[in-house]
């Protein structure tokens, strides 16, 4: 459509009056008046006469455009949202009866909703409108909910508890005309401020008649439609973002589906498993076009991470060191996702499995499924091809464990010794100069051993110091291959080089957990694997296993980390407090412990108390969905992983409910050990069907929250409490009449079980299945199902998400359950006759975006009792033991921080990664022998040269790893100032980040300016301390190599003026940022415009 339209043809419409002021109107040079068109009515309309009277086929004549607009707003402003340019998705129908224009104005609005609810997943309202210039009879607004949008609308709070959709609300022009949402009292109006996203207008013949579109010599009925693109994505990027560095798009409108973040190290098996990864992620129609892969190498993993999550991309897979660890079996990718209550990837957990990871991804959610269900038999094909190229080779055929061991039932001292075994392996000697030239050659980093553990690696030191060796995998070199290495080693350096031979000793030290086992089991024999709770590793031995328990358990105690005690469960989970029987195999017997979650502890007796780590994952899926202004209910809470993080974030109130007083007396003392309130929170000892049909009843007949979440996490007796939901609420004396005025959703776990070998998809629809028999109700509409875990071959636990309808709740057919005071025996978990040709369940899988929005706040407690451990000590035994180094990092990670970075590029980002990055170096951490002797620092003076304090360095720690800490983010972590000593032997780090850290003071400056990072450190943020003064301040001027200092919200820093200028003076070269103060938080993104900037 043009832009600029003619003032004759909108005098014929007699609006070139009508918009007045907002119009934009110009003069050619003959003085002819035109307007930058603010619609285009006039323009299609007279397209459409000129073409004459159509035959009545054509009807209806839907005509489309897409193009710019311009509009002198009277009030402009907030980018998109209100500007005089913006561009529209418009449709103009024409048909021939009023009867047929009606019924196109109803598909059309009907279109609509799909797209806005169906294809964006939002919630937005629908409301009648005043057709104001562009006339009409009558037009519908679509509007999203938003404080800057400028707009409003009235609706009817009675009328539309029920759903998101206003279709009794009028805008708030016809409401101050007098024109009413509905015939409810003026009480139930409810005015929200919103921002219009569409408009749909029935424009009768009033432009037709004017213009001549004319059909058999009457005028064509007319409407109009249309989307305003770009404040839809505006609005959406406003309503759905946590944060201004942080974008997030429903699904739909993401810019990429998938983020693949490649390897920072080139290694040849690592890139091609990426590659691998990548090319069968292209295979599924619906991502082609829409995989991000960033290659950039040289920033970091956490970098680009970061980056993809503030681009929005839903999904992330991160190919780092876990996934470089894990190629000689079944390889690992590390998961994100973003989510809109963060403006941080939210990591998921490991998928460990090609299957596995492909069969997330045909699930996972982000306004609706990324993969569709018709393209399930493509999936299985990708899933065969993905697991040939994800196969890497296994541990090569020299890397095997003797047959001596296999069949043995007793592990002794002698026969660890079976265990050694001597390998010979190819190198090239090299001068280390020249090494990082060589490795990076394709022709030489292809045909490299892989790590296996401290004492094979691709390169080594050899005993002269001037010298490094290239190993290289016997099985990848022949002649060829050797006379192509010597020959690129020659092209690349110039040097002549020849092969050699080293020689290695494995040790039962040595070998990984799983190959000991394997190698000491019969043929045809197959370890499932193990749980770890705390110091307690937990195994399920089948009968063919038993005869070798004790040295499984002896092997697991030599080789897990942290682990105390092994115990095998000897019966079926089927005591009524949900516990069994336990063998102890190896160890100490000693039950009572403490694991950790998302930086809660937890503490239990394993042998009173049922804990299964493996949900982690699955308890922070359904923590998100609980909002601030949601009641939760937790039928079988167990020692509370679902309820102590709802009471951290803050909820309207917590019900916890557990049969086993065991449970709650954990449970009590967990909530106790993390300083959380009992003043939302109430504990009951019930069985889980008394519990709904009276606690849960009687609550939610009284309270008024935003929803209600209940979780019903006991997977073999779910099901048959499921029933105790009908009529609970009838009769109940203070619900209002039969309509529960907000939402009840169910999150109900359970295991299905297959007769036979058959596909995902039949696991699906039994479980929902499943839940439409358990309730009754045969057209249940599922928000979510979702596979969890598999418990065994045919064997999974699922997790079904629905909301109970109102009729369900106030129905008088109830069902007393039978109580017996205990919860009886496990339903048998599916019935073998339920055949895929007996199915009758139909796939209703997630129909509306289940995220409520919640703000994860971090408890100050919880860091204190982390800060009462480790703050006040440092460990010259470890300095020692480990060297400066790693005794770092172990004391920064057991503090909580958020990334270290090592030199050697590894990103160290929890305490399981800093323990097994430790351990790959031979060292263990319960063999730190005591030191007697004093410490001594090594001296750093201002008149020493770096070149000297690296001699130093160098000379005093050469027999520790050649690796050191480059970057730490420390963010919300307990570092204290003793631990600050850890930092004064650090060879090289150059940034750190300090923010949101509450123990440490004034005395950490003197530890930092003292040692190494008084020379080495570049970059320095501290934000959001409660201790340190302008003494800390000041005394970062001591660090003459420093770039970057950035300050924000540091209360007891009271001469910010003065810190400044004698930061400037000391160090002109360092930019120093000290935002002045109007709300907490990250400064440094967004520097305000009256900060101090030196």
């Amino acid at each position: 459509m043009p832009i600029l339209g003619g003032k004759e043809l909108w005098e014929k419409s007699d609006r070139w009056s009508a918009f007045g002021s907002e119009m934009f109107r110009v003069n050619d040079k003959t003085n002819q008046a035109f307007c930058l068109q603010p619609t285009h009515e006039e323009m299609v309309t007279k397209l459409v006469a000129e073409q004459g009277e159509l035959r009545q086929a054509v009807y209806p004549l839907m005509l489309y455009q897409t193009g710019p607009k311009f509009r002198d707003e009277i009030a402009v402003g907030y980018g998109l949202l209100r500007s005089r340019e913006f561009l529209m998705n418009d449709l103009y129908s024409f048909d021939i009866t009023e009867k047929n224009a009606f019924d196109t104005y109803n598909s059309v609005n009907e279109t609509y909703l799909r797209i806005f609810r169906d294809r964006l997943g939002i919630n937005f309202y629908v409301v009648q409108a005043d057709p104001g210039n562009i006339g009409g009879n009558l037009s519908h607004e679509y509007h999203l909910s938003s404080k800057i949008g400028r707009d409003s609308i009235a609706y009817c709070t009675k009328c539309n508890l029920a759903t998101f959709l206003a279709t009794s609300g009028v805008s708030y022009d016809l409401l101050k005309r007098g024109k009413k949402p509905c015939c409810c009292d003026e009480e139930s109006i409810s005015i929200i401020e919103t921002v219009e996203i569409a408009h749909t207008f029935q424009l009768g013949d009033i432009f037709s008649k004017k213009l001549g579109a004319k059909h058999l010599g009457k005028p064509l009925i007319m409407n109009c439609f249309g989307i305003g693109i770009g404040r839809v994505v505006a609005a959406l990027i406003d309503l759905m973002s946590p944060s201004v560095k942080a974008l997030r798009l429903p699904y739909a409108l993401a810019p990429f589906k998938v983020a693949v973040i490649l390897p920072n190290k080139t290694q040849a098996k690592t890139m091609a498993f990426a590659e691998d990864l990548i090319g069968c992620l292209s295979q599924i129609s619906t991502l082609q076009d829409d995989i991000f892969v960033d290659d950039r190498l040289d920033n970091s993993i956490g970098r680009r991470l970061l980056s993809a999550s503030n681009l929005g991309i839903p999904h992330i897979l991160v190919i780092g060191n876990r996934s470089a660890r894990s190629l000689s079996g079944k390889p690992v990718v590390e998961y994100y996702r973003t989510e809109v209550h963060s403006d941080e990837p939210v990591s998921i957990g490991d998928l460990e499995y090609a299957e596995t990871l492909f069969f997330a991804f045909s699930r996972m959610h982000y306004g609706f499924k990324l993969l569709l269900s018709a393209n399930e038999t493509r999936l299985s094909s990708v899933i065969k091809i993905l697991s040939k190229g994800f196969h890497m080779e296994g541990l090569s055929s020299l890397l095997t464990i003797s047959n001596k061991v296999r069949g043995i039932t007793v592990l002794t001292d002698n026969v660890k010794k079976l265990f050694s075994k001597e390998i010979t392996l190819p190198v090239v000697i090299v001068p280390p100069k020249i090494i990082s030239r060589l490795v990076g050659c394709k022709e030489i980093a292809s045909r490299t051993v892989g790590r296996f553990g401290n004492k094979i690696k691709p390169v080594i030191n050899m005993a002269g110091e001037s010298e490094k060796a290239i190993v290289f995998s016997p099985e990848k070199i022949d002649d060829n291959a050797r006379s192509i290495v010597l020959k690129t080693i020659e092209n690349v350096t110039g040097l002549t080089a020849k092969f050699g031979f080293y020689c290695v000793t494995i040790n039962y030290d040595d070998w990984p957990v799983r190959p000991c086992i394997a190698a000491i089991l019969p043929e045809g024999l197959e370890f499932g694997g193990f749980s770890q709770i705390g110091h307690i590793v937990h195994v399920n031995l089948r009968d063919e296993l038993l005869p070798y328990k004790e040295v499984i358990g002896k092997i697991l105690l030599d080789k897990i980390t942290n682990c105390k005690t092994v115990v095998n469960k000897l019966d079926a989970i089927g005591h009524e407090y949900r516990t069994f029987e336990l063998d102890l195999l190896a160890g100490e017997e000693n039950y009572k412990t403490e694991v950790h979650e998302e930086k809660l502890r937890y503490q239990l007796d394993f042998s009173q108390v049922f804990y299964n780590p493996r949900l982690s994952t699955e308890h922070k899926r359904i923590i998100r969905k609980i909002g601030k202004r949601s009641i939760f209910y937790d039928c079988c809470a167990g020692i509370g992983p679902f309820v102590l993080p709802v009471v951290r974030n803050g909820a309207h109130h917590v019900l916890a409910n557990d049969l086993n007083p065991n449970c709650l007396h954990y449970l009590k003392q967990n909530v106790e050990l993390n300083h959380l309130s009992f003043e939302r929170l109430k504990l009951y000892n019930l069985d889980a069907a008394v519990f709904i049909r009276t606690i849960l009843a009687d609550d939610l007949a009284n309270k008024i929250p935003t929803d209600a979440h209940v979780v019903m996490n006991l997977p073999g007796m779910s099901l048959q409490f499921l029933p105790c939901f009908r009529g609970c609420l009838y009769n109940r004396c203070n619900a209002s009449g039969t309509t529960l005025p907000f939402p009840l959703y169910v999150h109900c776990h359970f295991f299905v079980k297959a007769p036979d070998d058959l596909e995902d998809s039949w696991y699906f629809d039994e479980a929902q299945n499943l839940i439409r028999k358990s309730l009754g109700i045969s057209d249940l509409n599922f928000i979510e199902t979702r596979f969890v875990r598999s418990v065994a071959g045919r064997k999974k636990m699922f997790c079904a998400t629905f909301q109970l309808s109102n009729e369900f709740l106030f129905c008088p057919d109830t069902q007393e359950p039978e109580l017996k005071g205990k919860n009886g025996q496990e339903l048998p978990e599916t019935d073998s006759r339920n055949s895929v040709g007996e199915r009758t369940c139909v796939d209703q899988r997630s129909d509306r975006p289940g995220i409520i929005g919640w703000l994860h706040l971090i408890g100050l407690s919880i860091l204190t009792n982390l800060s009462h451990q480790y703050r006040f000590r440092f460990r010259t035994d470890r300095v020692m033991y480990f060297g400066p180094e790693l005794a770092c990092l172990e004391w920064l990670m057991e503090c909580g921080s958020t990334e270290v970075i090592m030199s050697d590029g590894t990103s160290v980002t929890s305490k399981a990664d800093m323990r097994r990055y430790i351990s790959d170096f031979g060292f263990k951490f319960r063999s730190v022998p005591t030191i007697t002797t004093p410490f001594k620092w090594s001296p750093v003076l201002p008149t020493v040269s770096m070149k000297k304090l690296d001699a130093i360095y160098d000379m005093r720690w050469a027999k520790k790893p050649n690796i050191w800490i480059v970057k730490v983010d420390a963010t919300d972590s307990a570092i204290g100032d003793a631990g600050f000593q850890y930092f004064k032997e650090c060879r090289q780090i150059e940034v750190l980040k300090l923010n949101f850290c509450d123990f440490f003071t004034d005395k950490a400056i003197e530890h930092l300016v003292s040692g190494r990072p008084s020379r080495t450190l570049r970059n320095i943020e501290i934000v959001a301390n409660p201790y340190i003064s302008d003494d800390f301040i000041k005394g970062i001027k001591r660090m003459r190599g420093l770039q970057r200092a950035h300050f924000y919200f540091l209360p007891c820093v009271v001469r910010q003026e003065g810190c400044l200028q004698s930061l400037k003076t000391s160090l002109p070269c360092c930019k120093v940022t000290f935002p002045e103060l109007k709300e907490v938080g990250y400064g440094y993104d967004c520097i305000m415009e009256k900060s101090n900037v030196e």
